[in-house]
């Protein structure tokens, strides 16, 4: 075990490490996550969960525009975005947002 240094595994609340299910990835450096972060920031609009939210992306889908961030509220929690990659702001309830619960190694493993 890392003690927790490795970020592909899902430590929280589960204390048997797990890596992300295949297809997800973990973002390999902090300009991909600021690129992600500063695109949902770009298509959240008023009304939308995740507007004016504090967001970290940790992790995207290798197969499609999904992208898992953190998001830095209280409660933090942890959610599944659909980018649309449109350049201006949609209409709630786009970009589609599923809460996700923990572990998130299982609340993926249903995503194709």
């Amino acid at each position: 075990m890392d003690g927790g240094l490795d970020p592909s595994i899902d430590y929280l609340f589960d204390w048997e490490p797990r890596p992300l299910p295949e297809p997800w990835v973990l973002l390999p450096d902090a300009r991909a996550r600021e690129i992600l972060e500063a695109q949902l920031r770009l298509e959240v609009s008023e009304g939308h969960p995740l507007f004016g939210k504090p967001v970290i992306a940790f992790a995207r889908c290798g197969r499609c525009d999904e992208v898992l961030f953190s998001v830095e509220d209280a409660p933090a929690r942890f959610v599944q975005v659909h980018l649309t990659w449109r350049q201006g702001p949609e209409a709630p309830p786009w970009p589609a947002t599923e809460e996700l619960s923990l572990p998130l190694a299982d609340s993926l493993a249903k995503h194709h």
